[in-house]
């Protein structure tokens, strides 16, 4: 819409909708607004400068924009409703925003299919583990397994590539987990034990360290056994040292069978080429109290397996509150 001002603020001519002789201002000095009053507005008519402003009057919304006419004392003003040049525009561009929605639609299409192929995937992964170790863990040991067949399909950068087990860190955050999650269990025992390998260096020095890796993860593969078996979590601490947490255990005379049974266990005859040696640990054990946090548990292992090592190695200590074994 546009209209001619005169120069005392009449309508001099104008599209439909406004009157000859009519005050241009007149109905619009309530709704001028964001920082213009009509009073500054009809001060820039009057001195023939440019002038913009927007009136809202409830949900009408407008825009206006004057200008001197050269060569008179008049002003033409053009004026133009949001809501209209909205639509107008949202209706030019509508083409393209369904074509971009429909690319993005794909796009979700796309990504959510191959999400799908991974997770299918990972749980045929998954079962593959599971029926492996149900396979191996369902008999004795046998002589000739292959150890490497089960490390490359249990690991996948989050176990330790030498052992199979969890690595340290992997090991902490799934007993964080698994100590906040503990009230299933309200009625089982939960033991934490330190393992370390008894005089690893002479092991290394004596007949390499290739021969001290196959120990290695012949102590791995022992504990991975007795995760199973009690609903637990092994992981490599570092070194030579191994964590085992066993969740499945009715009382401390069962657990106390098991760690006679695991000692022996440890006794674990190593052979590697032209050598062969006996392997044997030492253990600190303590059973959680259902309020210590893990780092608090795993410091109390600790301090038992320091027992052990103090009273001759080759077996356990139960961490108790007095330190007495």
């Amino acid at each position: 819409e546009s209209a001619i001002i005169g120069s005392t603020g009449q309508i001099m001519s104008a599209t439909p909708g406004y009157a000859y002789g009519d005050q241009f201002l007149e109905p619009l000095r309530p709704h001028i607004v964001f920082g213009m009053s009509a009073d500054k507005v009809e001060s820039e008519l009057r001195a023939l400068n440019p002038v913009s402003f927007w009136t809202v009057d409830g949900l009408n919304v407008r825009f206006y924009v004057a200008s001197p006419l050269e060569g008179t004392s008049w002003d033409v003003i053009c004026t133009s409703s949001f809501w209209n040049t909205y639509a107008q525009v949202m209706t030019s561009i509508a083409p393209v925003m369904i074509v971009v929605v429909a690319l993005i639609g794909l796009g979700l299409l796309l990504i959510r299919h191959h999400f799908s192929r991974q997770m299918e995937k990972a749980r045929l992964l998954e079962k593959s583990v599971i029926e492996l170790e149900r396979k191996v863990y369902s008999d004795e040991r046998p002589d000739d397994v292959d150890m490497a067949e089960i490390l490359e399909l249990t690991s996948s950068g989050l176990t330790d590539g030498l052992t199979g087990v969890v690595t340290r860190s992997v090991f902490t955050s799934k007993l964080d987990g698994a100590l906040r999650h503990a009230d299933g269990k309200d009625g089982s025992l939960y033991a934490l034990c330190f393992i370390d390998l008894d005089d690893f260096k002479l092991i290394n020095d004596a007949y390499g360290h290739a021969a001290g890796d196959v120990a290695l993860k012949s102590v791995g593969y022992l504990l991975r056994e007795y995760e199973r078996r009690y609903e637990g979590l092994v992981g490599r601490y570092g070194g030579d040292e191994f964590v085992l947490l066993m969740t499945d255990l009715d009382d401390e005379a069962e657990l106390v069978a098991v760690l006679d049974e695991m000692v022996e266990a440890l006794h674990v005859d190593v052979k590697n080429a032209d050598c062969s040696f006996m392997v044997h640990g030492s253990m600190g054990v303590a059973i959680w109290d259902r309020i210590s946090g893990s780092d608090a548990l795993i410091d109390q292992a600790d301090k038992a397996l320091y027992l052990v090592k103090q009273q001759g190695k080759q077996s356990y200590c139960l961490y108790r509150d007095e330190d007495q074994a």
